[in-house]
C-alpha cells in the first residue's frame, strides 16, 4: 500500500465512510427440516492490536471474561491476526515488542486458559526492522509468540476443515508455494466442508471504504474456490469493518475488530470504526456445511441482522 492505512485514519476524519446497512442472507432457514444444533461453536476475533495505552489490557480481558461466561463450552478460538499494535516501525523499541506480546500472552493466560487458540499472522504482527539476524525481525518471532506450527497450516475438528492462510506475501497474497500448498489441501479433503481463516479479506465490500487490505490474488483464490466447492466460509479481519458478501456458494465474514478504533475513542466516543463497534464473532458449523457467523458488539450493544 502507498500509505499506512493506520497513519491515514489518525489524520482524516473516521466519518467519512460509511459500510451502511447490513442485509443479513442466512442460510438457517426456520422449517427447512435441518436440525439447528450445530455440531461446533467456535469464536473468531481478530485486530486485538494490544497496547498499554487506553486501558486496553483490561478492556480486552473484560471481553474475553465475557465470551467465556457467556459461552463456556467453546474451546476453539480463531484469532485473525493483528494481535499486537506497534510492531512495523523502525523507531519502535524492542521494550515495546516485547511487551505487548506479553499483554496478549497475559490477557489470555487470565482469562481463557483452557482454550485452543489458533492464530494467523496479520501485517500488523511483524517487524521489518533492524538487521536479518535481529531475533525479533520477520515471521518466525511472530510464530514463536503465536505458537503457531508454521506461518500457514490446516486442522480438522468436528467434521471442518481449517484452513489458516499468511496473507503477508508479495503486498498482501498468498505467494506461490502457499498457493500450491492450499490447493493440494482442498483437494485432498473433498469430503470435508472447509473453513478459511486469513487476515486480508480474500472477498469483501470493507475494502472500499477502508481503501486498502483486499488479497492481491482474489482473483486466483476465486478460481481455486470454484474448482472446490467444499469451500464453505471465509473469516477475515484488517479493515476493522463489519462485512458481509455471499458470493458462488462461498460467505465471505469480515468481522470487525477486537479494537474497534485501535482502543481510541472513534466515531462515537465508544472505539468505533467508520461505524463498527468493538466486538468478535459467534461461528456455528453445520455438519452439512452450512454455517452461521453472528457479529457480537462489547460492550454490549446490537447490530441489527448481521447473522449470516
Amino acid at each position: 500500500m502507498s500509505i499506512e492505512r493506520r497513519d491515514f485514519t489518525h489524520t482524516h476524519s473516521p466519518k467519512a465512510f460509511s459500510t451502511g446497512t447490513l442485509l443479513s442472507i442466512p442460510d438457517i432457514h426456520p422449517g427447512s427440516g435441518i436440525t439447528e444444533t450445530p455440531c461446533l461453536r467456535v469464536v473468531h476475533l481478530t485486530d486485538v492490536h494490544i497496547r498499554p495505552e487506553y486501558d486496553a489490557p483490561e478492556r480486552f480481558r473484560a471481553m474475553l471474561r465475557y465470551i467465556r461466561l457467556t459461552n463456556p463450552d467453546i474451546s476453539l478460538y480463531l484469532n485473525g491476526g493483528g494481535t499486537v499494535y506497534t510492531p512495523r516501525g523502525e523507531a519502535v523499541p524492542r521494550e515495546r515488542i516485547e511487551e505487548e506480546w506479553r499483554l496478549w500472552k497475559e490477557c489470555i493466560a487470565a482469562e481463557v486458559p483452557d482454550v485452543t487458540m489458533m492464530s494467523c499472522l496479520g501485517d500488523d504482527d511483524l517487524r521489518w526492522a533492524g538487521e536479518a539476524e535481529d531475533p525479533l525481525r520477520g515471521k518466525p518471532y511472530v510464530q514463536r509468540q503465536l505458537e503457531t506450527p508454521s506461518t500457514y497450516y490446516s486442522f480438522t475438528r468436528n467434521g471442518w476443515l481449517f484452513c489458516m492462510l499468511d496473507s503477508n506475501h508479495a503486498n498482501g497474497s498468498l505467494g506461490e508455494e502457499q498457493m500450491a500448498w492450499l490447493k493440494t489441501e482442498l483437494e485432498h479433503s473433498r469430503n470435508l466442508p472447509v473453513l478459511v481463516v486469513s487476515h486480508y479479506p480474500l472477498v469483501a465490500f470493507s475494502t472500499i471504504p477502508d481503501r486498502s487490505g483486499i488479497h492481491q490474488d482474489w482473483e486466483e483464490i476465486i478460481a481455486l474456490f470454484n474448482a472446490n466447492p467444499n469451500v464453505k466460509l471465509c473469516l477475515s479481519g484488517h479493515t476493522h469493518l463489519l462485512d458481509r458478501v455471499w458470493y458462488n456458494g462461498v460467505k465471505y465474514c469480515c468481522n470487525g475488530s477486537a479494537s474497534g478504533y485501535w482502543w481510541e475513542a472513534g466515531d462515537d466516543g465508544k472505539s468505533s470504526y467508520k461505524q463498527t463497534p468493538p466486538g468478535y464473532a459467534l461461528v456455528d458449523l453445520f455438519a452439512d456445511g452450512r454455517s452461521r457467523c453472528e457479529y457480537i458488539p462489547f460492550p454490549h450493544g446490537s447490530i441489527s441482522d448481521n447473522a449470516f
